[in-house]
């Protein structure tokens, strides 16, 4: 949680540590691939993929903060987005 998409999650497969994205991508791939049209869930498939590339809402925020020192810089962003 602490380091959100960018940290490790355990893979009790493989009995390590591994990407979280890595992860993400595995499990989708296992539990999902076969399924995603006849469940109806390929849009949103698809939005997961793009937020495991750019990252996910609070990452684009730490993001902007980091590159610009203020709150308001953030929620600018957030209502842009929104």
């Amino acid at each position: 949680m602490r380091y959100g998409l960018d940290g490790k999650l355990l893979d009790l497969g493989k009995d390590k540590e591994v990407p979280v994205r890595e992860l993400i991508h595995e499990m989708i791939d296992w539990f999902l691939r076969d399924v995603i049209d006849e469940l109806g869930t390929r849009n949103e498939i698809e939005h997961t993929y793009k937020i495991l590339e750019g990252g996910s809402s609070t990452d684009r925020q730490l993001r902007t903060f980091n590159n610009t020192g203020t709150t308001r810089s953030v929620v600018d962003q957030l209502v842009r987005e929104t």
